[in-house]
């Protein structure tokens, strides 16, 4: 009995606010998008197959988008992304940079605790032992919405 009062109350208070909720609802959808999710800009995870490196050996990196906030994100679109190496601070072989068309869509949704690979993997090959560093850069409209850099000590081998 006193559960059904309860819910004619609410019922009648929704019926009393509904213009008002409306509203709420329409102008939150036009902020955070549809689906739902705080304008921010995520990370880029750079994974790589393992953790030592020799001179000779194969590096193949993953890149990712990755929210690690427990709610949901929209980032902006991008529009080139970029991807090379560097050795001791200079570019060293062939990197790339992919233009992308997104068509309509004007923002990207990652979900909470979400990931979304960027491009395929890429492959490259240690030639000398030294520092190096995977660079990634995501522009849309001329400016860098994300970068992320990941440093890579590449050593001769043992005998």
């Amino acid at each position: 009995m006193k559960n059904r009062i309860l819910i004619g109350n609410l019922g009648e208070y929704l019926r009393k606010h509904l213009t008002i909720i409306v509203v709420v609802v329409v102008v939150g959808y036009i902020v955070l998008g549809f689906p739902p999710g705080f304008p921010s800009v995520t990370d880029i995870e750079i994974m790589t197959d393992k953790t030592l490196y020799e001179t000779g050996d194969r590096l193949i990196v993953t890149l990712y988008l990755r929210n690690g906030y427990p709610f949901p994100i929209r980032m902006p679109v991008y529009n080139i992304a970029e991807v090379y190496m560097e050795y001791e601070g200079e570019p060293v072989g062939g990197g790339y940079r992919v233009h992308l068309n997104w068509g309509e869509i004007t923002s990207i949704y990652l979900g909470p605790m979400q990931e979304q690979r960027i491009l395929e993997p890429h492959i490259y090959q240690f030639s000398e032992a030294g520092e190096y560093c995977v660079v990634v850069k995501l522009y849309g409209s001329d400016t860098i919405i994300a970068s992320a850099r990941r440093f890579i000590t590449v050593k001769n081998p043992s005998t």
